[in-house]
């Protein structure tokens, strides 16, 4: 399981994507997708992570590193 939690203030919901939890990760998602908002503005006013800095799951960290010790 993640110890890495949504960035929106007193979530206490699981990573899913761009360092939100999947309920408000969607919400951004709808925000970008009706243009509310885009996804640069997001990341520039600390909403949410860029693609690019996504912070991976702890199986991607996993399978990625030398250490075959699951924590």
């Amino acid at each position: 399981m993640s110890d890495k939690q949504c960035m929106f203030p007193h979530c206490d919901g699981a990573f899913y994507a761009r360092g939100l939890c999947k309920p408000h990760y969607m919400l951004a998602f709808k925000l970008v997708r009706y243009r509310e908002v885009t996804w640069e503005e997001l990341v520039e006013h600390k909403k949410c992570l860029s693609k690019q800095k996504e912070i991976m799951s702890d199986a991607e960290e996993w399978f990625l590193s030398t250490n075959n010790n699951h924590q």
